[in-house]
């Protein structure tokens, strides 16, 4: 076994398992309660951990903790609750199936009282008003379950009005509350135990050590991908040197170092490679199809790599500037800390293969390590051909066959080595391993843990070792009933939910990933529009119906963000719908009843989310009625919850720091006061009952009054500058008498596609407040091709770097319009380091239309390269310059 390289160790440490680190440093008070369990609920004496939030929801036979029994649940909480501002505060508690008592103090001997919910089934015992002067108070919370029934335990709190605007009765949020010192020891002993635990899963340890029964209610395995096809994927010669240094190459990899330096150690990794790689030739043959490297797949991909939410996992690999070609943004490439840093990948993937993995990865990993991104053919080959730029590809077909005896060699080493405890060939496969590694339960110290000679290396530091030991102490001590909020909190750490998702006051995008997250079409509710959300609450905030359709159905409530919602796979997730909603204190699929929908309840809400009342539309999509970026409002009584919406529509800022969302309600009063005479709590039910119509409901009133702005030429083109579909938050719209029209895209400097027949509806750019995206009126009739010329040295091959500097560094430079009102779109781009001026334009043509471009400023000894799907281009010298060409074809579509 090779001794380990330092380096190597600690970049591991800090790239590969920074996502498992303790929500907070260690200077820093952690957010959340100190939690005890103590004996003999818990088993093995008293539990120690940090709870975000003071909630739960439990079925009969469910805990709270893999450690401590369900029956007769007992729980000892303590927080440290950061006050808004001085004033008068009450405090209240929701318990079903036991009892619990609260006392709030403030330091130093101030205000205190006492909240009791009274047994066997007392609900919202709630107390006095409190002053309470702040900044602080200290609560504490006993908990006592009744037997086995199920349980829920919710601590809530409420602000009364006065020098500011108070708040409503709701479940005090993690963000409020501070670990006390006394109980610093929690989060430093239940998260390191957590820790544990889940890097006992991704590190496939419960894979070859077998946990005892109860274990798998504390730790859950996770399978490594399928190998069959792993060889057609990678090339040999990498696979082989990952094989016997998987940290060297990858320092991110969860598989461990197996072989050692000598001879006959680095030939059983050869061997096994070449066992690996013969699976590529059985099976029906399969061809090679490489993305094609085109100047426009590379922009392209760059583009989406960057945007799509790659780069929380995976890291940037160019500035915001270069990725997107914006000056405006930053132009240093951050060095963020990230859960999968890429590593020496080059000439590991071959192109068609990483084209057909991005695509589907979970056919190779239905364990979700890699999460499919919802891409399209065309996506994923753009982020192939951009990937393989960066690394190199591998040699197209795998070969040549190994001879038999290294087949059998490696046969053998795949099955005494362990390699089938974590990997089989495919789903149809159930390859044996001779590992005998001892149980989970009789681990105490040696092998992995210390690296000890001979056992499998992984790149570990002290303190992701003391966190494996807790952690195995954890899960030798479950007694294997289910435990729903340990288990989300174990889920969304294994599937790296916080690399992009705060969530408790934990976790979230790196700051300086930012700048990568964009709106694809423009959407203008800031951060909101591009950021993933929050989830704080989410499964207080969320129906259960719409959390499956997130995690399992590619559901989203933001389009136009660029960023996708990964998806794992329902094996990896069906189980945090319900686990989301009982951490955060509510039974899966329920909710309080809401307002029926009487008919003047249903007209009301109609008219309050109208344009003489909150207008909505102004922000919120409504069928087609284009917004600028909100959710639409026909969906919202499927996604949320009442009973969070009618705590967060009072306040919005409250739930959503930073939202632009208004605050229409203060002090229990509306600033609409001619809508059911003001009454917050009446309108705000008025709307859940208008909004609850989904589908079929009636548009808000008002709601395109005077729209259909429909223009049409008259004389001479017409010319709109708009936010157009498919042609962007820039573009120009074309019309001409006769009934051609085209859309340019100033910001990507091309046309992007023309229609006949009617023009537009400017209404969704003159209407409310504008900004709206506009539908072409007519029929789509030619889509132009991504980019339509380059320019290439005289006689070379094509070059795609140089190419794809040319697409990047397109900058639009206005328009002009001649005397018949026809206009010339302006451009520049560099081309072999000097600036290429162009001016394009096109006209309507005897069945079709013409497609003119000049190229003023040439480089000598460069040549114009046309897309080769347009149909007949003409390239001429202009007489008036030497160092200028006109391109000239016809389509006729």
């Amino acid at each position: 076994m090779r001794p380990p390289d330092p380096c190597r160790v600690a970049c591991a440490l800090a790239l590969a398992l920074a996502w498992l680190a303790p929500a907070a440093a260690a200077q820093e008070p952690a957010p959340g309660w100190a939690a005890r369990y103590p004996p003999p609920a818990a088993s093995g004496g008293s539990v120690l951990e940090r709870w975000p939030a003071p909630h739960f929801a439990l079925q009969s036979g469910e805990s709270s903790h893999p450690a401590v029994a369900p029956s007769d649940l007992a729980v000892r909480l303590q927080t440290r609750l950061q006050l808004d501002a001085p004033g008068r505060y009450r405090f209240a508690l929701d318990v079903q199936g036991g009892s619990a008592t609260l006392s709030v103090r403030e330091p130093g001997g101030g205000a205190g009282a006492e909240v009791i919910a009274p047994p066997p089934n007392g609900s919202a015992g709630g107390g006095d008003w409190l002053e309470l002067k702040g900044p602080e108070a200290l609560l504490t919370l006993e908990y006592q379950r009744h037997g086995n029934a199920p349980t829920r335990l919710r601590v809530l709190w409420e602000m009364a009005p006065g020098e500011t605007a108070g708040f409503l009765l709701e479940p005090i949020p993690a963000r409020f509350t501070r670990v006390p010192d006394a109980g610093a020891g929690a989060p430093a002993a239940g998260d390191a135990g957590r820790r544990g635990r889940v890097l006992l899963g991704e590190l496939g340890c419960v894979n070859c050590h077998a946990p005892g029964k109860n274990a798998p209610a504390a730790v859950s395995a996770r399978p490594g991908p399928y190998l069959r096809d792993v060889a057609r994927r990678a090339d040999g010669a990498w696979l082989q040197r990952y094989i016997a240094g998987p940290q060297e190459l990858v320092p991110a990899a969860a598989m461990p170092d197996l072989f050692g330096d000598s001879p006959a150690e680095l030939e059983d990794a050869r061997a096994v490679a070449a066992y690996l790689q013969e699976q590529a030739f059985l099976g029906a043959p399969r061809p090679y199809a490489a993305p094609e490297a085109t100047p426009a797949s590379l922009v392209f991909g760059r583009q989406l790599y960057h945007e799509a939410g790659c780069v929380a996992c995976h890291g940037p690999l160019q500035a915001p500037a270069v990725a997107y070609g914006d000056e405006a943004l930053p132009a240093e490439l951050p060095q963020p800390a990230v859960a999968r840093p890429f590593g020496d990948l080059r000439g590991k993937w071959r192109g068609g293969e990483l084209a057909e993995y991005l695509r589907n990865p979970l056919a190779v990993d239905p364990s979700g390590r890699m999460p499919a991104c919802n891409l399209a053919e065309n996506e994923a080959g753009w982020i192939a051909a951009y990937l393989l730029a960066q690394w190199g590809a591998a040699a197209a077909p795998p070969g040549p066959r190994p001879d038999r005896a290294l087949l059998e060699r490696g046969r053998e080493q795949f099955a005494a080595r362990g390699c089938a405890d974590c990997h089989q060939l495919g789903s149809d496969s159930a390859e044996a391993s001779r590992l005998q590694a001892p149980p989970l339960a009789a681990l105490r110290s040696g092998g992995c843990l210390d690296g000890a000679p001979g056992a499998p290396r992984y790149a570990l530091s002290e303190q992701d070792r003391a966190a494996l030991r807790r952690g195995i102490g954890e899960a030798n001590a479950a007694l294997g009933h289910p435990a729903p909020p340990d288990a989300a909190r174990r889920s969304l750490a294994a599937l790296r939910c916080d690399a992009c998702h705060a969530r408790d006051g934990a976790g979230g995008l790196d700051p300086s990933l930012r700048p990568y997250f964009r709106a694809t079409v423009g959407a203008d509710i800031g951060d909101e529009g591009r950021i993933p959300p929050d989830l704080s609450g989410a499964g207080f905030k969320l129906s259960s119906s719409w959390l499956r359709t997130v995690l399992t159905g590619s559901g989203r409530a933001r389009p136009h963000m660029a960023a996708r919602m990964p998806q794992f796979g329902a094996p990896a997730v069906e189980a945090l719908v319900a686990q989301l909603a009982q951490a955060d204190g509510t039974a899966p699929d329920s909710d309080l009843e809401a307002p029926a929908a009487a008919a003047e309840l249903v007209a009301a809400g109609r008219q309050l989310a109208g344009v003489r009342g909150f207008d909505c539309t102004s922000c919120h999509a409504f069928r087609d009625f284009h917004s600028s970026g909100a959710p639409a409002m026909e969906h919202f009584t499927t996604r949320l919850r009442y009973e969070w919406w009618s705590l967060y529509v009072h306040d919005p800022a409250r739930f959503k720091p930073g939202t632009r969302m208004p605050r229409y309600f203060e002090k229990g009063g509306s600033v609409l006061t001619r809508v059911l005479g003001g009454d917050a709590h009446a309108q705000a039910d008025a709307l859940w009952a208008y909004f609850a119509q989904g589908e079929s409901m009636a548009p808000p009133e008002g709601a395109g009054a005077g729209g259909n702005f429909l223009l049409r030429p008259q004389d001479r083109p017409l010319v709109l500058r708009t936010f157009l579909r498919e042609a962007g938050t820039r573009a120009v719209a074309v019309a001409f008498p006769g009934g051609w029209n085209f859309a340019f895209d100033a910001q990507r400097c091309r046309l992007a596609y023309a229609w006949r027949g009617d023009f537009l509806d400017a209404s969704s750019s003159w209407t409310n407040r504008g900004g709206s995206f506009a539908q072409p009126a007519g029929t789509l009739v030619w889509r132009a091709p991504d980019i339509a010329y380059v320019l290439m040295r005289l006689g070379g091959a094509p070059e795609p770097a140089e190419a794809a500097s040319q697409v990047s560094s397109r900058r639009f430079r206005g328009y002009s319009l001649d005397a018949a009102g026809v206009p010339t779109f302006q451009l520049s781009f560099q081309a072999y380091g000097t600036e290429v001026l162009a001016s394009e334009r096109f006209l309507p043509a005897r069945n079709g239309f013409q497609h003119c471009v000049r190229l003023e400023g040439l480089p000598p000894e460069t040549r114009v390269l046309p897309d080769p799907g347009l149909p007949d281009v003409r390239i001429t010298e202009t007489p008036d310059s030497r160092d200028a060409v006109e391109l000239l074809w016809s389509v006729t579509p």
